[in-house]
């Protein structure tokens, strides 16, 4: 049975035995309670290391010591004069001999009691250890002498500790041989067969080995000289054993021994074993002298070296000799820098905790090494560092090529400016600075104006040179106060500090401005290049480097906005539209590739037989926080980002998709009109792609309309102007869009090769009010129907406008008034249907259910609407003017020239007055709709505290009573005209 610790007291299981814990899982415990039970004698067992790992309750009994006491090295419990010879005789017990000694040991009280000892070598788990077996001296010796019956103690134990006995009484010619003996020469001792004896025994022995074990055997016999000896048997089936051999004399007559003991013990996988050590130390010397690595060992104690490989020379520069010679040089040659790391390691290395770790080394000739050190401690059961093993491995290449790496991954290759990655580390660095000293800095997000153009005209290889030499510009004007980082492609973002005063910020952005206008020398070329700069504050405009850069960035934007060639400082001003854009720019590109984009139809109706007839193709984006965003915003950005070639490809096979369906469908349908980039027609492969779309997608290209905007017949060249004549004659429809707004001649329209005119709808809003735009609009439809063109009027909106286009006898009409841009399930309803009736225009109201009730307002009540967070990450913007239609317990409807998206991770704020009390009030957007275009109406859901809510009812309560009284509700900004006039007189 085991032992085990219990609140720190030992509790054997079994009364008798005593086992350490800390073997637990690697002793045989059963075995060791059968050794130590045999004995009516005080008993322990020592591992290899001279611990006590079990005992006996004699032991206890015996000595007096505590049971968690003996487990210690055994030469604790002897006197101090007898610690030298007991340590010889375990060593020589642990060599396989037996041994039989006298010592003295300390009790626990510190009594000395003389002893007779008897170190027995057994194996437990392969693993050699010595049980040893105590008798007070003063007791009768011949009950300790091991005679026959001490013998038949051992018989169960020859297994475990690999020993045979034989006790031979030469004078009567007696032999007890243990059955280990005949296990150990190959023999069944249950077999018939002659009784074992000394001369046969001997023949078992090597014939080379069995001359000097016959000496010494005579010399036991003749003169009672003990003898010990190894030799090697040959055992029945013919293999061979290494044998270990030790007798003694025990009691003479008349001079002569009268009875022998011998010992024999199976050491040959002992010596295997040690055959094999020292193999694998000669190979492991000569390996450790070949590789390049530097192996040594240290006797920390005496201070000496006990080994060192010749790598040494090669990788610290000295000889073997000398680093043997000079203990301390390992220690000596570690960079000054290093110590500090080094003697905290070695504090670790004394408790015995294992090393591994980098340091920098000087060699003699002052050369600085990188080196991988690997150091693995000995200690002895008193705690102390007894060897050290090292090895030192130089790693100088490697540390360089990891040097090299983090270069490359913390700066810019172009530029040698850190990088984005660089900019993420720092910049939590520069907060806590600024927030422990309570100090601002500013954020500067520099960019370089126009880098596309240089790219498309010079070249990209003369676009890299000026954005380096613009780099050095710039970080030359900044390296005194801050640092610069290239995130970018022509982007920058400089963290600068120079002190409290704003104006020293704005005279660095000037600085910068003025320095990078002057002209660069480019390939014998002198180019000429600008920076926008948008700044931002900490802590005013934020306190995270998030918030921060977006500021920063939105500062940009405005700045670009602006012309070019300027600084701006994030302010409030920039509100929910300037937000918008700068998402818009940045997550532009990602649109196409994670499938947001798609298509809207908004109908064309013959004016005469109210049908439809056909359908524009409208771009939309699905944005993951704005919702749909109108073209307007996106595609002047997709055209300066160079996308727009691929965005009107995918168009226009969008679109051939959807019409190969429709006729799969047995829709009927004249034409679907799409909107091709300028750009994209100027590409000379725009004609071929357009075959082979329309052929993979089995379209008829008749039911296909191409629209060209007015603007791009200023750019057209005589090969464009070919090609659309080639599209022409392949059967698609050509229409020019936007006409009236630009200064096409005459002429112009005469010679090219177009068969639609779609007046813009600036024209056609004011028909009813303004007399200048109604005969621009007569005008323009007389001249292309005398030109033999179809005419389409833009925008549409009321009765009234329908009314002057049908007596202008204008052949098509698109716009609200009939129906905005629906989906493509939307579209084939009316194409089905075909007829179609104007709808008339309703007042601004909602329709949702409401949990609380809500007051109209006779007229729109004034607000600020503002963004306070977005997916969680707080916002600082300035605020837009709406219209709010009513408001309850609940939430509120408002009118708005702004697109906003119905998410619940945006959060709004609006902010307003109610009989002179100041509202503050936040929420998501619930629902949305375009009421008339480039006007919305939304509905917004409450975020609110119950107690806040409350007192909200009530105010609205006292209002409605002022309202039933037709009151005047004063300390209110209502607007008196209706929310749609408001929008397109203030906005629009």
């Amino acid at each position: 049975m085991a032992l085990f610790w219990r609140n720190h007291h030992y509790s054997p299981m079994d009364s008798d035995v005593y086992i350490d814990p800390k073997e637990h899982g690697k002793l045989p415990y059963d075995t060791l309670q059968l050794i130590l039970k045999s004995y009516q004698n005080a008993s322990y067992v020592l591992n290899r290391k001279g611990n006590i790992i079990a005992f006996n309750q004699r032991l206890v009994d015996f000595l007096h010591y505590k049971p968690k006491e003996f487990f210690t090295c055994f030469s604790k419990l002897v006197v101090e004069s007898d610690v030298q010879q007991v340590e010889k005789y375990f060593e020589k017990a642990m060599e396989g001999e037996l041994q039989s000694f006298r010592a003295a040991l300390k009790k626990k009280d510190g009594e000395t009691v003389n002893i007779q000892m008897l170190e027995i070598p057994i194996m437990l788990n392969d693993e050699s250890a010595i049980l040893t077996v105590l008798k007070e001296e003063d007791e009768a010796l011949e009950g300790f002498n091991i005679t026959q019956e001490l013998v038949q103690e051992f018989d169960h134990l020859q297994k475990l500790g690999h020993f045979g006995l034989v006790e031979f009484d030469p004078l009567k010619d007696e032999y007890y041989w243990s059955d280990y003996i005949y296990h150990l020469l190959g023999i069944n001792s249950n077999d018939p067969q002659p009784k074992l004896t000394l001369p046969l025994f001997l023949k078992f022995i090597h014939p080379e080995d069995r001359s000097t074990f016959k000496q010494l055997l005579e010399g036991l016999v003749e003169k009672g000289e003990s003898f010990s000896l190894t030799f090697r048997i040959i055992r029945r089936d013919g293999t061979e054993r290494i044998i270990h051999g030790q007798a003694v004399s025990k009691e003479s007559v008349n001079g002569k021994p009268s009875k022998l003991l011998g010992i024999f013990v199976d050491i040959t996988e002992k010596k295997e074993a040690e055959k094999r050590l020292i193999e694998l130390t000669n190979r492991f010397l000569s390996i450790a002298n070949e590789i390049d690595a530097v192996i040594w060992s240290l006797d920390p104690i005496c201070n000496k070296v006990l080994y060192c490989s010749n790598s040494v020379k090669k990788i610290l520069g000295v000889d073997v000799d000398f680093f043997m010679k000079v203990p301390s040089y390992w220690k000596i040659c570690f960079h000054p820098e290093d110590m500090d790391k080094l003697e905290n390691a070695l504090n670790l290395l004394k408790e015995g905790t294992p090393l591994i770790d980098e340091y920098r080394m000087i060699r003699p000739d002052g050369e600085v090494i990188w080196t991988k050190v690997q150091m693995i401690p000995t200690i002895n059961e008193f705690g102390e560092m007894t060897r050290l093993d090292s090895m030192i491995i130089d790693i100088t290449e490697a540390k360089q090529y990891e040097l090299k790496l983090q270069q490359m991954a913390n700066y810019d290759p172009l530029t040698s400016l850190p990088n984005g990655y660089s900019l993420s580390n720092d910049f939590p660095k520069w907060i806590d600075s600024a927030h422990l000293h309570e100090e601002m800095f500013a954020v500067f997000s520099i960019g370089i104006d126009r880098i596309k153009k240089i790219n498309n005209t010079l070249g990209h290889l003369a676009g890299d040179a000026v954005i380096k030499q613009t780099a050095e510009r710039i970080q030359k004007i900044v390296c005194d106060y801050g640092s610069i980082y290239r995130i970018g492609g022509d982007e920058f973002i400089a963290l600068v500090k120079i002190d409290q005063d704003i104006e020293s910020y704005i005279q660095l952005a000037q600085d910068i401005l003025d320095y990078v206008e002057a002209p660069l020398e480019i390939d014998q070329y002198e180019v000429y290049v600008t920076t926008s700069i948008g700044i931002s504050f900490y802590p005013t405009e934020g306190i995270t480097s998030d918030t921060l850069l977006q500021s920063a960035n939105a500062a940009l934007y405005r700045a670009k906005k602006l012309g070019k060639n300027n600084y701006q400082i994030y302010t409030k001003s920039m509100n929910i539209m300037t937000l918008k854009d700068y998402y818009i720019e940045k997550e532009l590109r990602k649109a196409l590739e994670n499938h947001q984009l798609y298509m809207e139809y908004q109908p064309r109706i013959d004016v005469k037989a109210k049908q439809v007839i056909g359908a524009e193709a409208l771009l939309r984006w699905k944005h993951p926080e704005w919702g749909d965003v109108s073209p307007a915003d996106f595609i002047p950005l997709a055209e300066e980002e160079e996308l727009i070639n691929q965005i009107s490809d995918w168009v226009l096979e969008s679109v051939c998709s959807q019409i190969r369906k429709w006729m799969d469908d047995g829709l009927q349908f004249q034409f679907i009109s799409v909107n091709i980039s300028p750009k994209r027609l100027l590409k000379k492969d725009f004609y071929d792609f357009l075959v082979k779309t329309t052929t993979e997608k089995k379209i008829p290209p008749n039911l296909l309309e191409i629209e060209i905007t007015e603007s791009s017949l200023l750019i057209m060249d005589d090969y464009v102007q070919e090609q659309i004549i080639k599209i022409r004659d392949l059967g698609v429809r050509i229409a020019l869009d936007d006409f009236g707004t630009s200064y096409t001649s005459i002429n112009n329209i005469k010679n090219f090769p177009i068969d639609v005119l779609k007046i813009d709808k600036s024209f056609i809003q004011n028909i009813d009010k303004d007399h200048t735009d109604r005969i621009i609009t007569q005008s323009l439809i007389q001249m292309a129907k005398g030109l033999n063109l179809r005419v389409v009027a833009e925008g549409v909106e009321t009765q009234v406008q329908l009314n002057y286009l049908e007596n202008y006898q204008c052949d098509e009409i698109q716009g609200f008034l009939y129906s905005p841009s629906v989906t493509d399930q939307k579209i084939e309803q009316l194409f089905v249907k075909r007829n179609m009736t104007p709808q008339q225009s309703e007042p601004l109201k909602t329709s949702e259910k409401r949990k609380y009730f809500r007051i109209e307002f006779p007229n729109p009540l004034l607000s600020n609407i503002t963004i306070t967070s977005i997916q969680n990450k707080q916002i600082k913007i300035g605020k837009t003017e709406v219209a709010v239609l009513n408001i309850g317990g609940g939430g509120l409807a408002f009118a708005s020239h702004l697109r906003l998206p119905s998410n619940d991770k945006i959060v709004y704020q609006f902010e307003t007055e109610l009989m002179g009390e100041k509202l503050i009030l936040q929420g998501n957007i619930v629902w949305g709709k375009e009421v008339k275009s480039n006007i919305y109406q939304y509905g917004l859901k409450f975020i609110i505290a119950e107690h806040e809510r409350e007192k909200l009812i009530s105010l609205l309560n006292t209002v409605q009573i002022y309202l039933r009284n037709k009151r005047i509700v004063r300390g209110a900004n209502f607007i008196s005209d209706d929310p749609i006039q408001f929008i397109e007189r203030t906005f629009l």
